[in-house]
């Protein structure tokens, strides 16, 4: 398996992960990854349980800049195969701005092993080289995985509407 660029670290299983920036040669796995989600993770992702990926996330994903907006990629090996296993993303508003909006998402088979916790250190820390003093995001009430990762990395959580709730991360050094 070569996967380019890479850093390898390991989910809390043990198995090896492999991060980098998301590019070009990542739609294919990203579509494959998003068939392979449940209803339940698209609808705690998308806050809608689509059917097939939305045409808006690949334009998203098609103009990645890494700097005002960026995206991380998780991979592991299966019978000699790369599998995109989790994307996270940020926006920048416009290059001035000091926060971006985020958004993680890991396959059901690799959901709580860590996956979705190295994803947002790796976004953490290019954000952070990159200018980013703060990130947001949306997240509904029924994703407790991810507010429990949220809150322990130091995020204020605040109803939005219903059951979504508006995220603010700080990053300071």
């Amino acid at each position: 398996m070569t996967i380019p660029a890479t850093t390898e670290r390991s989910l809390n299983d043990g198995t090896p992960v492999f991060i980098r920036l998301f590019g070009p040669g990542d739609f294919e796995a990203l579509k494959i990854g998003f068939e392979k989600l449940s209803p339940q993770s698209r609808y705690q992702r998308f806050f809608s349980a689509f059917k097939y990926l939305p045409q808006s996330v690949l334009d998203d994903l098609g103009a990645l800049d890494n700097r005002n907006r960026l995206a991380q990629c998780a991979y592991v090996e299966e019978q000699g195969q790369a599998v995109g296993i989790g994307i996270a993303r940020y926006c920048r508003p416009t290059p001035a701005s000091e926060s971006a909006e985020f958004a993680i998402i890991v396959i059901d088979k690799y959901q709580h092993k860590g996956a979705g916790s190295l994803l947002m250190e790796f976004l953490i820390a290019s954000a952070r080289q990159n200018g980013i003093r703060g990130l947001s995001g949306y997240v509904l009430e029924e994703s407790r995985s991810m507010l429990k990762l949220l809150k322990r990395l130091g995020a204020t959580l605040k109803r939005d509407s219903g059951e979504v709730l508006r995220i603010s991360l700080p990053l300071d050094d």
